[in-house]
């Protein structure tokens, strides 16, 4: 054999000894070859790192190997390039290595080369850390203490370029949070190995060595957060995307930190974010200009300066995944998000015709993607301990996602793009729909202060101005929900408003077929988005023809003639598959329905509710097949529908007797 066919050898015969302890003599020769007899060869040829992580893997070591491995390695660290450096805390944390020298040496060889790692070496180099303990038995330590210090004395020493703080802020984000949460998360399987270290399972603190870890971990994103803001003002186009996307990263190491009270590194990432949109905005101005010729030399700054679809959306999106985890974010954050739609929205028109079907569904659907996670935060409702993220500007941010779900929902709705296209025109689906019930929530778009669905739904009596403009919002609401629910049923609004036959076979026979094959391939949470959508079209649809008088410029104008048939045959056919899947009806999907569905304000508004609980109830009497959880929240279900009905009925009969009590009350005074 070759050393390199000694090599391969030692690496096919990982973890021999474990499963085959009677040849453990071969292992220890080839051992004692690749150490001992080999080793000068393999320095001389460059292969003594190799053969040494090769060693580690392959049995436990005696003192005197682990020894030997610890001035091999010395030897080696002064010759090392970045990237073979960042393999070596992993093998000393696979070897057991706990030498102070040797580690002293390794974290002085690491600060000079943090900013030659790319984050692939980044991430190997904080894990291994993580695991790897050092000094004499009874006294040890973790090693991302030493190695979060060496970081932050090197970038205090000289200011690091954007790129690697932005490497940095990358590989901390892809740390596992579980990886930071203490010996709990061993046994759910998250922490499994990590701090088991070579030893054998149980030993010293593993909840001391995960608490040391969490503390290293937090201060050198903490470093990474400090060291940002001198760097944006050399950051590109390119750069600016990769720092917001790796704050967003960071939020998931952060929230881990925050389990050990360093709760102040997530201000950091709400400080961050806000200094890095301001970065953005100003970015997007500059590209403004160079497209409109107020700067020269546009050919070679406008590839620096300037965000494609899939840029905007990915910005977009960190945003949005950074408020849903809780971030507090700043007004220069919440500006930004509403900018990002609106330029989506305006990009969506400048589609050049002649692009591939594929291209364009990908650029849909990263757009779609965006504007869906934004407008669910902005329909998510006040939390009582996180409280409110967007706050007032909640009904901005709105309206402009809704803008740009509006407009690309079409491309995806008849590009054939498969189930990542279904995927996203569904979770479209349910973010809209979360902004109607949280319209309904607000006391209703168009309600006053005695409506009583607007008083038995627990509305939120709004100021005159918030409720004229969550009127506009709802009217523009009932134009977009039907659109998007016909998209995930296969009728696609280009066809629908070309002319051209909606399916192959034409008519409304073929169209009930292709809905119908479209609703028998819904999964659970399809069908409850798009019974919730259903049932907040009639609620658009009769609240909006009831308050504009029948001038058909309102929600109920907008729901006609080809478009309100469609939405009919629409729900027929859901409520057809939801009774169809009686036996398959989860608890959960019967206690989302009675969370959102049977509501007072939607139970009010629509009679789908009332349809589907009754056709559920009376297929139940004739073959009793669902499970009996299920059947219980059903039960609940039909009690809420009977008693709004009573509360309907009882509201109605009150508003006809203040007429006549009017009359009597004016006949008195005149007397």
């Amino acid at each position: 054999f070759s050393l390199r066919n000694w090599l391969h050898a030692g690496t096919g015969l990982r973890e021999f000894m474990k499963y085959h302890p009677l040849y453990m003599e071969f292992s220890e020769a080839l051992v004692l070859r690749l150490l001992v007899e080999r080793s000068a060869d393999l320095q001389r040829r460059g292969l003594q790192l190799e053969a040494l992580h090769v060693v580690s893997r392959m049995t436990r070591l005696s003192s005197r190997q682990v020894h030997r491995i610890t001035a091999q390695v010395l030897a080696l660290l002064p010759s090392l390039s970045p990237p073979e450096l960042a393999t070596v805390p992993k093998l000393c944390a696979r070897a057991g290595l706990q030498d102070e020298g040797l580690f002293a040496s390794v974290t002085e060889q690491l600060g000079s080369a943090w900013a030659f790692l790319d984050v692939r070496d980044l991430v190997s180099v904080w894990r291994s850390v993580l695991r790897w303990r050092v000094g004499p038995p009874g006294l040890q330590r973790s090693s991302a203490q030493g190695v979060s210090e060496a970081l932050m004395a090197s970038w205090s020493a000289s200011p690091p370029p954007a790129a690697a703080v932005v490497r940095q802020l990358r590989a901390l984000g892809r740390l596992d949070a579980t990886q930071l949460r203490g010996p709990k998360a061993d046994a759910q399987g998250g922490l499994g190995g990590l701090l088991d270290f070579g030893g054998g399972g149980g030993g010293w603190g593993e909840e001391a060595a995960a608490e040391e870890g969490r503390r290293a971990v937090t201060r050198a994103l903490s470093a990474c957060l400090a060291a940002l803001p001198p760097t944006l003002p050399s950051m590109q186009a390119s750069e600016l995307l990769l720092a917001v996307t790796a704050s967003f990263e960071a939020e998931g190491t952060g929230a881990a930190s925050a389990d050990s009270g360093e709760v102040e590194v997530l201000q950091r990432l709400g400080e961050g974010a806000d200094l890095l949109a301001e970065a953005v905005h100003w970015q997007l101005r500059l590209s403004d200009a160079y497209a409109d010729g107020e700067l020269r030399d546009a050919g070679s700054a406008w590839a620096q300066t300037s965000f494609s679809v899939r840029d905007l959306a990915l910005l977009a999106l960190a945003l949005g995944r950074l408020a849903r985890r809780g971030v507090v974010l700043g007004s220069a954050s919440k500006d930004l998000s509403v900018e990002l739609c609106r330029r989506l929205a305006q990009e969506a028109a400048k589609a050049p015709p002649e692009e591939e079907p594929a291209a364009s569904a990908a650029r849909a659907s990263a757009a779609l993607s965006a504007a869906s996670t934004l407008l669910m935060q902005a329909a998510r409702e006040e939390d009582a301990l996180e409280g409110d993220v967007w706050g007032d500007d909640w009904m901005r941010l709105a309206e402009a996602a809704l803008e740009c779900t509006a407009a690309w929902a079409p491309a995806l709705g008849g590009s054939g793009g498969g189930a990542a296209a279904s995927a996203e025109l569904h979770k479209a689906v349910a973010a809209t729909s979360a902004l109607g019930i949280r319209l309904l929530r607000c006391g209703g778009a168009t309600a006053g202060e005695e409506d009583h669905d607007a008083v038995g739904d627990g509305g939120l009596m709004a100021s005159g101005l918030e409720r004229c403009a969550a009127e506009v919002l709802d009217q523009r609401l009932a134009e977009v929900l039907p659109e998007l629910l016909l998209s995930v049923l296969g009728v696609g609004s280009v066809a629908r408003r070309s002319g051209v036959p909606l399916v192959e076979g034409g008519g409304a026979e073929g169209l009930g077929e292709e809905m119908r094959s479209r609703a028998e391939a819904f999964e659970a949470w399809h069908l409850d988005g798009s019974l919730l959508a259903l049932a907040l079209c009639g609620r658009s649809a009769g609240s909006g023809g009831a308050n504009d008088g029948g001038g058909g410029g309102g929600s109920g104008g907008v729901v006609a003639g080809v478009a309100e048939s469609l939405v009919a045959m629409a729900e027929e056919v859901v409520v057809a598959e939801a009774c169809s899947r009686r036996q398959l009806l989860t608890e959960r999907s019967l206690r989302f329905w009675l969370a959102r569905l049977f509501r007072p304000g939607v139970l009010a508004r629509s009679e789908l509710p009332h349809r589907l609980c009754a056709e559920l109830q009376r297929l139940e009497s004739e073959s009793p097949i669902m499970d009996a959880s299920a059947g219980s929240a059903l039960r609940d279900c039909a009690f809420l529908a009977e008693e709004e009905r009573r509360a309907s009925a009882e509201h109605g009969h009150r508003q006809q007797q203040q007429p006549t009590t009017a009359q009597h009350g004016g006949a008195r005074g005149a007397r």
